[in-house]
């Protein structure tokens, strides 16, 4: 079997704010990102989740979380796992920030 050479995907950098509000207080930091060039129109795959977590006194949060990603049609089926893993995550993540006591 012929092994196959993996090109070089083209991909610029860009910074964007991630904005997070907890309990009415809101943090925003900027992070450096790799963005992807593409050829043609991608596809894109949204996963959004959220919970509702209640914390004392008849108080809740809300956690949502939402991850879009840009592919290629033929990517879909192997990037889906991916982006709803990641989500998951970061609702856990969020869900122990606002539970640690």
């Amino acid at each position: 079997m012929k092994a196959q050479k993996l090109k070089k995907l083209k991909s610029e950098e860009t910074i964007v704010t991630v904005s997070v509000e907890n309990l009415g207080t809101t943090k925003e930091r900027e992070e450096v990102i790799q963005v992807r060039v593409f050829a043609t129109e991608p596809a894109r795959i949204t996963v959004r989740k959220g919970v509702t977590i209640p914390v004392g006194d008849f108080q809740f949060a809300r956690v949502d979380v939402e991850l879009s990603l840009p592919c290629y049609r033929e990517e879909v089926k192997r990037a889906y796992p991916l982006v709803a893993n990641w989500v998951e995550d970061k609702v856990k993540e969020e869900i122990t920030l606002i539970t640690k006591d």
